[in-house]
């Protein structure tokens, strides 16, 4: 039993060592292109975006120190590539280099209460371009979660 309990310590106290991630979204009716896939309604595919978004930062939030309180919040969201109307489904999204996903966002890192960092930021990809090896059909967004990943590891660690 003492065993089981000192294993099931380890695997909580990770988590307890987080900064506090607080995570905004303006209006995604502003946003340049969030358009929604074919099996979601707008509605469902915003809160599908806050979603998976917000479980990728969380991750990554762990390697801060939980003495810190990271502040986001994403002012505007442009999906890589675009989905093509002439398609059936409508809502067939086409990725190539043509069209990058752009993400703009300001954050804002306290230690306790004092701030320590803040900046706007305009996230893009300028090389960006699509292989059949890099798609990952299993996840929708890829490219804007390698964008979010890329920033977070230079601009934290």
């Amino acid at each position: 039993m003492k065993q089981l309990l000192l294993v099931l310590g380890l695997l909580v106290a990770p988590l307890s060592q987080a900064a506090k991630l607080d995570i905004k979204w303006q209006d995604f009716e502003s946003f340049t292109d969030v358009k929604r896939d074919d099996i979601r309604t707008q509605q469902k595919f915003n809160a599908f975006i806050k979603k998976e978004w917000s479980e990728e930062l969380h991750k990554w939030a762990v390697k801060l120190p939980e003495t810190q309180t990271l502040k986001i919040e994403f002012t505007n969201i442009d999906l890589a590539g675009w989905n093509d109307p002439r398609l059936l489904p409508d809502r067939v999204r086409i990725i190539n280099q043509a069209k990058p996903a752009k993400i703009n966002l300001t954050y804002a890192l306290y230690e306790g209460e004092k701030l320590i960092a803040q900046e706007q930021v305009q996230l893009s990809d300028k090389g960006f371009s699509p292989t059949a090896s890099s798609m990952r059909l299993k996840d929708t967004f890829y490219y804007e979660k390698a964008l979010l990943k890329k920033w977070f590891k230079k601009t934290f660690q």
